[in-house]
């Protein structure tokens, strides 16, 4: 009867772009989700991002702007040391408080003074999501996210004890035209200050942790989250082997723990602004004034009908009453209280195991002195980027192999050199014969705790192949309910694709690996693309 649309836009700085996600929600299943980028070049919102936004929200009313206080000015303090006259604060932890100058709220605010704004986030906030799920005791939590550094710490209770902020040396303030002509000589020098400015950081927080109190508990773990990493793998190891704490590093898609904050239902808490005030549509009123006049003359009718049956109804009530007692004794109800303890979701163990078949099998066709560039494989199409030898025999026996499995092979470019032959093969529909046979089947499992979204996504990550970006892209709610993740892992093989779906065959849940799968060769691994679905219970 309601329109009961949702449109969530989360607006994040990320180096000199600003990046807008947004997804539109209803009846808690996601409809649409995308993505835009919008160059900045001042401290003022592009006017093509205004544009965009402002264009987003016209049509749906009950639309929640959502951004990231960026500053290093904002603290945790204990909630009776709030200065409420110079900051605005929100709860963390059991009796702590984020605090934020009101001036570098004021400065939010009037930076979406065109578009409007519902949310202004703290980073804290973020760490403290990932915790609820991740936190160890008497450790030392970090988020790296564009030029900060957020730090808390957790005592042996896991109660925030300390935290600390650093802003790190920008990019271009590392670089010097005068000597620095050279792109990657930049970037390396970026990368080693970065490196530098960090570890010193984190000395000075474990340092000064250790001096706050005599009765404090040694650090047992460094849990290190971003979204761009900042470090290599050896600077990670160098700086664990200093501190002589073990570090784990994970990165995280800011844009999901926003969404599961602001669509919590106690998602004010974490405000530092109060939201805009959603006008209701026109219609709804309508519908409660027709519903109202429906009311009232059910109400009439039947007070009528009443008055003028009355005589009746005393004189065959007896009656009525015996006949209704007759029936029941003869009908009884049987109502079951025994819930299911299985519910049929897709097989997953069948659906992965054709799909690595179909994989292995395409991956096969490319001759032993080619070198595979890329493969996208589809459901019932793929492309070939692949490099030949000049003059040899290779592609012929290539596209060969290809026509016996696919419709059509086609090849959509061809470019050579004096050695090299770079070429791209475009290949779709299946040969009956190669076309999975088995019908997708639905089998009964054991009902599993149910997963949020955020909870789904840490189930993966530790799966899935170690450092593997891992983002929401989709949430279907029918019989079950599915989140749809895309993946991007390293791989230095293969191989450990195949490994990886063995692990998700041995899952009690119903876990698939689906297409797009993306194979792109790079200089030092194979970058690898593509969707895990994940089936549960919808929830009570």
């Amino acid at each position: 009867m309601f329109n009961n649309k949702k449109q969530y836009l989360n607006i994040l700085q990320q180096n000199k772009q600003l990046r807008i996600n947004y997804k539109i929600v209803q009846d808690d299943k996601i409809l649409k989700e995308e993505q835009s980028s919008f160059l900045t070049v001042d401290e003022t919102i592009p006017k093509d991002a205004i544009f965009k936004i402002n264009t987003l929200q016209k049509n749906i009313e009950k639309t929640y702007i959502t951004t990231l206080s960026e500053t290093a000015n904002q603290k945790i303090i204990h909630i009776n040391n709030v200065d409420k006259r110079s900051y605005d604060s929100i709860s963390i932890g059991d009796n702590q408080s984020i605090v934020i100058p009101k001036e570098d709220i004021n400065f939010i605010e009037k930076y979406f003074k065109a578009t409007g704004i519902d949310f202004i986030l703290s980073p804290f906030t973020i760490i403290e999501e990932y915790l609820i799920d991740n936190g160890k005791k008497n450790s030392l939590n970090f988020l790296i996210y564009n030029n900060f550094i957020y730090t808390l710490i957790y005592n042996t209770k896991k109660e925030i004890s300390f935290s600390k902020t650093k802003l790190l040396t920008p990019f271009e303030s590392t670089q010097d035209e005068t000597f620095l002509e050279d792109e990657i000589v930049g970037q390396k020098l970026y990368e080693e200050v970065n490196f530098l400015e960090i570890q010193q950081f984190l000395n000075e927080v474990v340092e000064e942790y250790y001096k706050s109190s005599s009765n404090v508990e040694f650090l047992e773990h460094i849990e290190m989250l971003y979204t761009l990493k900042p470090m290599s793998d050896e600077q990670i190891i160098l700086l664990q082997e200093e501190l002589l704490i073990p570090i784990s590093y994970r990165a995280i898609s800011i844009d999901n723990y926003i969404d599961e904050i602001i669509e919590s239902n106690n998602s004010p808490i974490y405000n530092f602004i109060t939201p805009r005030i959603k006008k209701e549509s026109k219609k709804i009123y309508l519908w409660i004034g027709l519903a109202i006049l429906s009311v009232l003359l059910c109400i009439g009718v039947l007070t009528y009908t009443t008055n003028t049956q009355e005589n009746v109804l005393n004189e065959n009530n007896k009656q009525v009453v015996e006949k209704i007692i007759k029936e029941e004794v003869k009908t009884p109800k049987v109502i079951s209280s025994v819930e299911p303890s299985t519910i049929v979701l897709p097989d997953h163990k069948n659906s992965n195991t054709q799909k690595l078949e179909r994989i292995q099998m395409l991956l096969d066709v490319v001759p032993y002195d080619a070198i595979l560039k890329d493969i996208e494989i589809n459901q019932n199409n793929s492309t070939y980027v692949s490099n030949f030898v000049v003059n040899s025999d290779s592609l012929s026996d290539m596209q060969t192999k290809l026509k016996n499995i696919y419709v059509n092979s086609t090849l959509l470019l061809k470019t050579q050199n004096k050695v090299i032959l770079n070429t791209i093969v475009k290949n779709d529909t299946l040969l009956d014969a190669y076309k999975i046979n088995i019908p997708k089947t639905n089998i009964p499992y054991q009902k599993f705790k149910f997963l949020s979204s955020l909870e789904a996504e840490d189930y993966l990550s530790k799966i899935v192949i170690k450092d593997s970006i891992i983002k929401l892209i989709e949430q279907n709610k029918d019989n079950y309910l599915s989140y749809e993740f895309l993946i991007i892992s390293k791989l230095q093989s293969p191989q450990e694709l195949t490994s990886l779906i063995k692990k998700l065959n041995s899952q009690k849940i119903s876990i698939e690996i689906d297409y797009p799968i993306v194979f792109s060769k790079t200089t030092n691994f194979i970058e690898l693309k593509y969707t895990l679905i994940v089936h549960q219970q919808n929830k009570k």
